[in-house]
C-alpha cells in the first residue's frame, strides 16, 4: 500500500514535471527575425517586423519550388510541390522548438538564434 502510494506520487511528479517542460519549450517565440535555409545553408534571413504589407519568396530547386509568405508578422511555407505538402499544413512558425521544415526539398524556416539567450531546446547559451 505504502509503495503504491510512493509510485503514484512519483508519476504524479514526473507528469507535472512534463507538462511545465513542454509549456516552456513550445510557447511562442518573441523573436522577429527567421532564417531560411536549404541543406544548412542560409539562404535568406529575414526581419518580420519590416514587411507591412504581404510578401512573398519564391525557392526553386532541384528537388521542386516552395513559396514562403511573409504577413502580419508571421512565415509561413504556403506553396509546395513535393508529393505530402507537410510544410504548408504545418502552418505559422510559432515556436522554435518547431521549425517548418520540407523534407523533401531539403528547407528549414525556423526563428534566429539570439546568442544571449538559453535556447529552449537544449538549455545552452549560444556562442
Amino acid at each position: 500500500m505504502k509503495n503504491d502510494r510512493i509510485c503514484i506520487g512519483i508519476f504524479i511528479c514526473i507528469f507535472i514535471i512534463g507538462i511545465a517542460g513542454s509549456v516552456f519549450v513550445l510557447r511562442k517565440s518573441d523573436g522577429k527575425e527567421v532564417i531560411i535555409t536549404r541543406d544548412g545553408q542560409e539562404l535568406y534571413r529575414l526581419d518580420l517586423t519590416k514587411y507591412e504589407k504581404p510578401y512573398e519568396i519564391e525557392i526553386k530547386s532541384e528537388e521542386g519550388t516552395n513559396k514562403v509568405l511573409i504577413e502580419n508578422g508571421r512565415i509561413r511555407m504556403s506553396y509546395a510541390d513535393c508529393p505530402d505538402n507537410t510544410c504548408v499544413k504545418m502552418g505559422w512558425l510559432k515556436s522554435k522548438a518547431m521549425p517548418v521544415v520540407c523534407l523533401p526539398h531539403h528547407i528549414v524556416i525556423n526563428f534566429a538564434d539570439d546568442s544571449d539567450s538559453p535556447d529552449g531546446v537544449t538549455g545552452l547559451q549560444g556562442d
